[in-house]
């Protein structure tokens, strides 16, 4: 239990951004931006798989199941202008 009372790990969602690494969240970004894997590597210094491997941790930390859900997630939960 939590000072709070609740158990550990209650009120964080699996599925907030807060439980991506600045890394993911920077992949997040030029996913959005329709970067490849291959371009999103090159920028970041980063191998295509090792990206491969961040975007299915992204999928799964956010609760998703392809890399096309996550535009749709992000326009979600972002400010509209």
């Amino acid at each position: 239990m939590t000072p709070g009372g609740g158990s550990r790990g209650e009120g964080v969602r699996p599925e907030t951004p807060l439980a991506l690494t600045p890394l993911q969240r920077e992949i997040v970004v030029l996913v959005v931006n329709g970067y490849p894997n291959a371009q999103i590597a090159e920028r970041l210094g980063l191998t295509a798989g090792g990206v491969a491997t961040q975007v299915a941790l992204v999928l799964e930390h956010l609760g998703l199941s392809a890399r096309a859900e996550i535009i749709p997630w992000v326009k979600a939960r972002s400010p509209t202008p």
